[in-house]
């Protein structure tokens, strides 16, 4: 019953005893319900404090959801630049030599197969799109994310994943329009 949630249960009991010739269930001056004879349902005050009681529920778990999704994302991130970065080392290591640049989002020729494990096509766990650069931004090879979505403290976090935490150093760095995992320097 709703008033042993609210109230000791001593308390609750004297509140729910019925007044002598009364037709209610509860007792009148507990008003929370009247149950005359077909009377059902739930009172106005029962339903607004169900209600104030799921809306206080959601305003905790919503912030902890959000924050679970996006380290759900720099995981993710995480370990498919790492793939990616495997999958162009191996390449390299086979032909000699790294494959061409190409434009975010289009898989760099002879690497289809390399990149099987990651939709290279697809946007990234961080939004925006995977980029191949091949001696550009003045570093011989990296895989970066092209504008991505994220804002700049879920990059920190990826960052302090994969590196120093700092996105002007280190391995993972930002770039024109996004964010690098440098191969090569």
């Amino acid at each position: 019953m709703l008033l042993d949630i609210f109230l000791p249960g001593s308390v609750a009991r004297l509140m729910l005893k019925k007044k002598p010739g009364c037709c209610c269930t509860l007792w009148c001056a507990g008003g929370l319900r009247m149950q005359g004879a077909g009377s059902r349902g739930f009172t106005l005050v029962e339903l607004m404090i169900a209600v104030a009681i799921i809306g206080i529920l959601a305003m905790i778990t919503f912030p902890a959801i959000i924050r679970a999704r996006w380290r759900a994302g720099v995981a993710r991130y995480c370990h498919d630049v790492r793939i990616a970065a495997g999958a162009f080392e191996l390449y390299a290591l086979e032909h000699g030599t790294y494959p061409p640049d190409r434009t975010p989002a289009v898989v760099p020729p002879g690497m289809d197969e390399y990149l099987e494990k990651i939709r290279w096509q697809n946007p990234t766990s961080l939004g925006g799109n995977w980029d191949w650069d091949y001696r550009v931004f003045g570093y011989e090879a990296g895989v970066s994310v092209y504008k991505p979505d994220a804002p700049e403290e879920i990059l920190k976090s990826v960052d302090a994943t994969i590196d120093d935490g700092n996105l002007d150093s280190g391995i993972f760095r930002s770039r024109p329009d996004g964010y690098i995992y440098i191969i090569e320097e």
